[in-house]
């Protein structure tokens, strides 16, 4: 009889297709099942804009304070997969770590759609039947009250997973592998996989052979994994052994929770409204013991134990988790809100797996072809109700907060804090107190963070307000000269501040030679550097050109830089590029430490000493032929830039 729950694999049929389309059709069927996934939660912030409850303010805070401590416990267990998906996000760009979560989310319950379909090939032999019983994962009717498109509850998914895993008799290695990675995650991100031990043990008493016991060993690796965790927490006050719901209670919220909705949500509150929720439970609870009492009666085999199986199961798990989570029997359930919705998930997934499996009972050959179509397309109007009734609807996962506007506000709080760390509600804590995150975590999840200095992110329009992008990591320099916040020791000589102002008498006007754009000014005798190449930069400021071209970087600056990357010491652009090699000039730059050692000289005076105005160490000379230019030895005499230039 046990070995009837493990059945050997369907024996393989003569391909009448091309051997790469069943490839190529589930290829296609992970781009389908994702944005169908994102589209069943509706709310006022779409599933990709918003991050649902622990990961943010669990599993995104702690990766971003801590990255790559994955073996930490929360709420007296591990949970492995969610810190897995999380340190993924830490390495985004931060503004789509809700778009992350919620597609990874996406992906893992299409995966486990695909994973059901093979698995349950020993059981349903159909494979019309094997892909209604993997939609039935991807259209369960509450998944968007809880569970849907988050990181936090994919372990809910692999649970549907886990439990055919368990009956399923892989026939290559490549199977074996995903049966124990699945029992290995499954095991290591959640305590309710505990409830299949029984299975698990009747797997060991009904097939001994050790190669059939890949899902046996990655489940018991995940069991020992959190098993100092767990009893850790067994003896804390936080411990929700302490505080165990009453078998009534469990009871009732299995029937007003499990049998009421296991047909459809939305169905469920329409009986309510008709005969009450005691009487429409009563209602449906009728419908599915006929149908069930029928299978069992009728059919033998496997089709009977199977039946058996997956109605224990889904009771049990109902009852674990209300007896250690005592608050979801007694709050208040809503059409949009059910505290305790991710417990009944796997049960009402098992019932609608049990009728599937009792349709396929049907499909034999000795079965008459009308009975056989009659049973199927009863089963799929059944269950289609739900489906159509329920694809979308708001639920708990649609009311979180949007994060776009979160993830801005976090870069210009950075941005105002010296000491690189904020603190921001984040919903950790119950009571409100604010988690502390470094910006250097956040600088890391901006596109530009690698390339420049600065986080570039779209931030938030105000109502009524135009788009566009914004600085958020870095302040913007003031972009004219007479704004710059010159030291009060060391104010710039008057020199250049008439240059500045265009009163200098050593500045003349000269038209621009094949150009008539009007006149430009130009020094009497201009410097050897007064036509040095500018830096790369996005702004240009009217100070002389020998005064810029005194002030470069002897290494040239990566494109990828803007000019507010650029050192204090060559904050200043120079001016055009050299008309002639000869003229072109290297530079060194001093500490700015020690400027205020420098003489300060007039430009005549500079002139005839041959150095620069502002007193710089910088040295330049003509270059001849092509050979590179060189520093000048002006009297072996050691001068330092000003402080105002550094």
């Amino acid at each position: 009889m046990l070995r009837e729950l493990f059945p050997e694999p369907a024996e393989p049929v003569p391909r009448r297709v091309p051997r790469g389309l069943p490839v190529l059709l589930l290829a296609a069927v992970v781009p389908l099942g994702v944005p169908v996934m994102l589209v069943r939660v509706a709310g006022p912030v779409p599933a990709w804009d918003s991050i649902y409850a622990e990961d943010l303010g669990v599993f995104l805070v702690q990766a971003l304070q801590h990255p790559w401590h994955l073996l930490v416990p929360y709420a007296g267990y591990l949970q492995l997969v969610p810190r897995l998906i999380a340190q993924f996000v830490f390495y985004l760009p931060l503004r789509d770590a809700a778009a992350a979560f919620a597609i990874i989310g996406a992906l893992v319950t299409t995966g486990c759609a695909l994973f059901i379909f093979h698995a349950s090939a020993g059981h349903v032999r159909s494979a019309v039947l094997r892909f209604v019983l993997a939609l039935a994962v991807v259209l369960l009717p509450v998944a968007q009250l809880e569970i849907a498109d988050s990181g936090v509850n994919c372990p809910w998914y692999l649970l549907f997973a886990l439990f055919w895993a368990v009956l399923w008799r892989p026939g290559t290695r490549a199977g074996m592998a995903g049966a124990a990675a699945v029992g290995f995650l499954t095991a290591a991100s959640t305590t309710m996989s505990v409830l299949f031990a029984p299975l698990l043990l009747a797997r060991v008493i009904a097939l001994p052979r050790l190669r059939e016991h890949a899902v046996t060993a990655g489940w018991a690796a995940g069991c020992l994994l959190q098993v100092p965790y767990v009893v850790s927490n067994l003896g804390s006050a936080q411990s929700r052994a302490a505080h165990r719901a009453s078998p009534g209670q469990v009871l009732a919220f299995y029937g007003h929770e499990v049998v009421l909705p296991a047909l459809g949500w939305h169905l469920a509150w329409r009986l309510q409204a008709f005969a009450g929720r005691n009487g429409a439970t009563l209602i449906i609870g009728a419908i599915l013991v006929v149908v069930f009492g029928w299978a069992l009666l009728t059919q033998r085999g496997q089709a009977r134990v199977f039946v058996v199986a997956s109605l224990i199961t889904g009771f049990l798990c109902t009852a674990f988790g209300a007896t250690l989570k005592s608050g979801v029997t007694t709050s208040t359930v809503t059409e949009n809100f059910e505290s305790g919705s991710r417990y009944t998930a796997l049960p009402i997934f098992l019932i609608e797996a049990a009728a599937v499996v009792a349709a396929g009972s049907f499909i034999c050959p000795r079965q008459h072809r009308l009975r056989t179509v009659a049973a199927v397309t009863a089963l799929v109007g059944v269950l289609s109700v739900g489906w159509v009734t329920d694809f979308r609807y708001p639920g708990w996962r649609g009311g979180t907060i949007n994060w776009p506007s979160t993830a801005t506000a976090w870069l210009h709080a950075c941005q105002r804090t010296p000491d690189g760390v904020i603190r921001v509600p984040t919903g950790a804590s119950f009571n409100g107190a604010k988690t502390a995150i470094p910006c250097a975590s956040l600088r890391r999840l901006c596109r530009a963070a690698r390339s420049r200095g600065g986080c570039r992110e779209r931030a938030a329009d105000p109502p009524g307000g135009r788009s566009g992008w914004r600085v958020a990591a870095r302040p913007r320099r003031p972009s004219t000269p007479s704004s710059w916040p010159w030291p009060r020791s060391a104010r710039p000589p008057a020199t250049i501040m008439a240059r500045r102002a265009g009163t200098d008498p050593g500045t003349r006007t000269a038209p621009r030679s094949g150009s008539g754009r009007g006149p430009r000014r130009q020094t009497t005798a201009p410097h050897p550097t007064a036509t040095a190449a500018r830096l790369p930069g996005p702004r240009r400021h009217p100070l002389p050109s020998w005064h810029r071209a005194s002030h470069r970087s002897p290494q040239k600056t990566p494109p990828s830089y803007t000019q507010r990357d650029c050192p204090r010491t060559d904050r200043f652009p120079t001016g055009a590029r050299p008309s002639s090699p000869s003229k072109e000039c290297r530079c060194k730059a001093r500490p700015a430490h020690s400027a205020a050692t420098a003489r300060r000289l007039p430009p005549e005076a500079a002139r005839v000493k041959r150095r620069l105005p502002t007193g710089s160490q910088r040295r330049c000379r003509r270059r001849d032929g092509g050979q590179r230019p060189g520093p000048l030895e002006v009297g072996g005499a050691v001068r330092r830039p000003l402080p105002y230039l550094s």
